[in-house]
């Protein structure tokens, strides 16, 4: 079976990825944006490899341009909100989760993006709820479900979590869903 260039660069992205070598991911990744440069994924994963490697700010452009080709993807909605909290814009993650906090109520994602806004408020009652109810009614998606847990953990760990913890808590579950979740979007 033939493979076109995009699917052998976006595979070979993926394979880097899974293998933690960032920089061979980034460059066929980028490969495959520039052979198909509307083509949402290639930008969604180059996103979560920046991400995963410490460069916030360029994760969240890569992930916007990802949204910007695609806006009804809810996990590059989802990472974007969460890079955008974690540096203290809660009123840019707020707008960029507008969608997701648009799903129906029993949504894992708007309920995961409604906990972590809860902890941002200081309401870790309320978002030990939030990222519950979404962890119980999202078994499909282990990675994310997993990197949940770690939060809900710590903020149990912590007692009554300080905002930065939880925040912490969020920041690694995100890297770790990001490495996690490739081709689940």
């Amino acid at each position: 079976m033939s493979t076109t260039p995009f699917e052998q660069a976006l595979s070979q992205g993926l394979e880097a990825t899974r293998a933690s070598a960032t920089e061979v991911a980034l460059a066929a990744l980028r490969a495959a944006s520039r052979i198909e440069p509307a083509h949402p994924l290639p930008h969604f994963l180059i996103g979560a490899n920046l991400a995963a490697s410490g460069q916030p700010e360029a994760a969240e452009a890569a992930y916007a341009e990802s949204l910007r080709l695609d806006p009804a993807q809810g996990v590059a909605r989802f990472q974007l909100g969460l890079l955008q909290l974690l540096r203290g814009d809660l009123a840019g993650a707020s707008t960029t989760w507008r969608p997701v906090l648009d799903d129906p109520a029993e949504h894992p994602l708007r309920l995961f993006a409604q906990g972590l806004l809860e902890v941002a408020r200081g309401n870790t009652g309320l978002a030990k709820v939030l990222i519950e109810r979404g962890i119980d009614i999202g078994p499909g998606n282990a990675a994310l479900n997993a990197d949940m847990r770690g939060v809900l953990g710590r903020m149990t760990s912590a007692g009554a979590v300080a905002d930065r913890d939880a925040k912490a808590a969020a920041n690694a579950a995100g890297q770790h869903f990001l490495i996690n979740n490739y081709g689940r979007s």
